[in-house]
């Protein structure tokens, strides 16, 4: 599991055990806990994915809000969510489901580890 695969389910156990904490609260947390590195804790990529997919309604008992403001990054996490619900095998090669959500001509940056993260952890929802 990625750095920000971590995060993102330790970002998820926070919210599920403190019901007032908002997701981006909740990464911000997490994400120090798990890096004590400024740059790693500012990445913007990982985090709006994160965020997309809470807002989205993707991530199991999260409420489904207004979070973040990157839609890119938003519509990756998302469109790799949808992927995997239809083909659960790609959690295993995250190159090939960036290739798919985004096409060869961009670089991911943290994204996938964050959708594979909370997909196998169950995080996800299915439907």
């Amino acid at each position: 599991m990625t750095l920000y695969g971590k995060a993102a389910v330790l970002a998820v156990r926070m919210c599920r055990s403190n019901p007032g904490m908002t997701p981006a609260k909740a990464w911000a947390e997490a994400v120090a806990k798990c890096s004590t590195s400024s740059e790693t804790q500012r990445k913007v990529c990982p985090r709006e994915a994160f965020l997309g997919l809470c807002a989205g309604g993707y991530v199991s008992d999260v409420v489904p809000g207004t979070y973040g403001t990157g839609e890119k990054n938003k519509t990756y996490a998302t469109r790799a969510a949808m992927l995997l619900r239809r083909i659960p095998a790609l959690a295993n090669d995250p190159l090939e489901l960036w290739l798919q959500v985004a096409g060869p001509s961009k670089v991911p940056n943290g994204q996938m580890g964050v959708v594979i993260a909370l997909w196998q952890e169950e995080m996800l929802k299915k439907t």
